[in-house]
């Protein structure tokens, strides 16, 4: 991980990471219990997450998505590669 929370112009990149020599902007999304915390991200929010990205000083190569839901007993994440 390289950064979180970066603050641009058109909203925020939750997280920027280098994975294998790829810069990628990710996108998290959580939700309490069961769900699909990815279905928050619409057409609309994935346009403001590439905006976002675009407007980071440097090379972004992808934008990623994770999905967390917590449970009691345990956490579940999904990472989606190029959202």
């Amino acid at each position: 991980m390289l950064e979180r929370n970066i603050r641009v112009t058109d909203g925020e990149i939750d997280l920027l990471v280098e994975l294998d020599g790829l810069r990628i902007a990710v996108e998290v999304k959580t939700i309490v219990g069961a769900g699909d915390p990815l279905g928050r991200i619409d057409a609309h929010k994935r346009d403001v997450v590439y905006r976002s990205a675009a407007a980071l000083d440097g090379r972004i190569d992808r934008v990623d998505a994770i999905g967390v839901e917590l449970f009691d007993d345990h956490v579940a994440i999904r990472w989606v590669p190029s959202l």
